[in-house]
């Protein structure tokens, strides 16, 4: 059971964490969302730059620059002036191409257009990997210098400008083997490019935020489904730790009751025989004083009493019983309340509606019971006050209210009523309701709280139903002086 309780505990003060683990999946998705977004754009601005070179290059390896065949054109790579034909000739299958230049296998510039391009050498880098795959390779530069492509006089407007330009370097090979020849290089205007680059992103920021949304939809919904169901376990646990706890001290309190009883089975057994002789003494001697009479009678209600708790305790349904009528019930309990009730100048009433008789141990219990509960309330209610006990069938039980119009009960009291240890008034030793809630059960019945609240307290005892002789109704009202 602490292991429940501590279980529940724990998940009371974490309950924050629901949020928590929410915002931190929401995170993860996020940045996986996020990096696989700039995955996809790298790879698709590496495709849209070198899809010009890769078109450019299939041209110039398939010979499609023009209507000669392929043994023409392979003749005119061989020499320089060739080479830079082949490379005009690509330049105007391209539209804002701003310069061609033309170098040699080892990566010097031969011949340029215009005029106004600079001078340039392919770096190693650049010359070995065109060497090795004969594969055109592509470049694009969002914000170039212009002038570090083309000659400006010093002043001049434009010289510092910037835009976007695209290089295309496309290698020229002989035909008969994996030789290069030459490399044409296309500068050409990158403004297409950055309108794709940005209509680009802003298609992948749209299916990004799609896919976070309803991603976060999908992950808050299953995980408000399972921080729900984690929030019923709890209430399960906690109540089932409720239920323990009563249920250890219910039993604790049966043992204790059980210890009782043997220690007051004893008790009387002891009792017994000094009793006897005592009111044999006092019989004898009594005579007709007034006081001797009295303890005469004090001895014989003394010996009645250990009488009635021997039939208590002995639990002997063999033997034969005596029935008691219920009607009979609340006039004994008003006999024995009387002196507390005039007392506390409380006011007692009664209403028997039920024909129906039990046994005399039986009646004996219920009497136990009652007379806790009359007590408690006459304790409860103010001077003048009114307490009421009422008697009726209730389908195929008795039911017993006892009724008074105090100030209620508190919440703290209410939430242990019956358990032992909890007092529910000023001197009390917290032991009366719950042993008068075992002797209903050992009725066969039940004792819970009927409604309390600043009107007043009704506590109900339900037992089974027993004999009907005939239908009888019974009232009456018993109003103490001051």
């Amino acid at each position: 059971m602490e292991t429940i309780e501590n279980i529940a505990r724990r998940w009371e003060r974490s309950r924050w964490a629901a949020a928590a683990v929410a915002v931190l999946v929401l995170l993860i998705v996020g940045i996986i969302i996020g990096w696989g977004a700039l995955r996809l754009r790298q790879t698709l601005q590496a495709r849209i730059v070198g899809r010009d070179g890769e078109i450019l290059g299939a041209i110039t390896r398939f010979g499609m620059t023009g209507a000669q065949g392929r043994d023409s054109l392979a003749e005119r790579l061989e020499s320089a002036d060739g080479q830079f034909e082949v490379a005009l000739r690509l330049s105007e299958l391209k539209e804002g191409v701003l310069a061609v230049r033309l170098y040699d296998a080892e990566g010097e510039m031969v011949v340029a257009l215009p005029v106004s391009a600079r001078e340039a050498r392919l770096d190693a880098h650049t010359l070995s990997s065109l060497r090795s795959s004969l594969r055109a390779l592509s470049r694009y530069e969002s914000s170039a210098r212009l002038s570090d492509y083309f000659w400006f006089e010093a002043g001049k407007a434009g010289s510092e400008a910037e835009a976007p330009v695209q290089l295309v370097l496309i290698p020229l090979q002989a035909a008969t083997e994996k030789r290069l020849l030459a490399v044409a290089e296309l500068l050409m205007d990158g403004s297409s490019v950055a309108r794709e680059f940005s209509a680009l992103d802003r298609s992948l920021a749209v299916q990004a935020g799609t896919a976070f949304l309803g991603s976060a939809v999908i992950i808050l919904l299953a995980l408000g489904w399972a921080f729900r169901r984690l929030e019923k376990v709890n209430l399960q646990l906690e109540k089932q730790a409720s239920e323990l706890r009563r249920a250890n001290q219910e039993l604790a309190l049966a043992a204790k009751s059980s210890a009782l009883g043997a220690v007051a089975a004893h008790f009387v057994h002891g009792l017994a025989s000094p009793l006897t002789g005592l009111q044999s003494f006092v019989n004898a001697h009594a005579d007709q004083d007034e006081a001797g009479q009295e303890a005469l009678r004090g001895a014989q209600r003394m010996q009645s009493l250990i009488g009635e708790m021997v039939r208590l305790l002995t639990d002997n349904p063999a033997e034969a019983t005596y029935e008691m009528p219920l009607r009979e019930l609340p006039e004994v309990l008003v006999s024995k309340l009387e002196a507390a009730a005039r007392e506390r100048e409380v006011r007692l009433t009664w209403e028997c509606q039920s024909p129906a008789a039990v046994s005399g141990r039986d009646a004996n219990l219920m009497l136990l019971v009652l007379e806790n509960l009359m007590e408690n309330a006459i304790q409860a209610s103010p001077q003048g006050g009114v307490v009421r006990l009422g008697i009726r069938p209730a389908g195929e039980r008795i039911r017993c209210e006892v009724e008074d119009h105090g100030p209620g009960l508190p919440e703290a009291v209410r939430q242990n009523l019956f358990l032992a240890g909890r007092r529910g008034r000023a001197g009390g030793h917290g032991l009366g309701l719950a042993i008068s809630h075992q002797l209903a059960r050992h009725l066969g019945g039940e004792l819970y709280l009927g409604r309390t609240g600043p009107e007043g307290t009704v506590f109900v005892l339900e037992i089974p139903h027993a004999l009907e002789p005939g239908a009888s109704r019974a009232s009456r009202e018993c109003v103490m002086p001051g």
